[in-house]
């Protein structure tokens, strides 16, 4: 059993021994595993050069920005890759009476979630008043 295996490793291991097909079934072998990773590779890099992004990431990262305090609702999540690191412009729906350094902590509470849980880069967060929910003409 050793042997058989050894001979797949070794260039010309099949002629050398004389079973002339090994090297064609070596080869079709090694073939097969590299088209397998180029389109693995070719998969992920179309993804992010497109601005493209998994759409059950973008629900869990909702999720975890719903959960900070003072978060009524997530607004919209934009990720997008800036190198092999992620980004993201976040909105979040506050409280319509909630003032500018308390909807500043909040903000910043989210960005410390997700760089912490998911170890993007950053996160740039917008507050709006949840009175403009219902309107998104006045939402960016």
């Amino acid at each position: 059993m050793l042997g058989q295996v050894w001979v797949l490793f070794f260039p010309y291991g099949g002629a050398y021994l004389g079973a002339h097909w090994l090297d064609g079934v070596a080869t079709i072998v090694v073939g097969f595993l590299i088209l397998h990773a180029s389109i693995l590779i070719f998969k992920t890099t179309i993804m992010r050069l497109t601005e493209g992004f998994d759409p059950s990431s973008i629900e869990t990262y909702s999720k975890t920005i719903s959960e900070v305090p003072g978060v009524i609702a997530v607004q919209g999540i934009e990720p997008r890759w800036l190198g092999d690191q992620v980004v993201m412009k976040i909105g979040v729906y506050l409280d319509d009476d909630t003032n500018l350094k308390t909807a500043f902590m909040i903000g910043e509470k989210v960005e410390h979630a997700l760089m912490a849980q998911y170890d993007i880069l950053d996160a740039d967060v917008m507050a709006y008043p949840v009175s403009l929910r219902d309107n998104p003409a006045n939402v960016d």
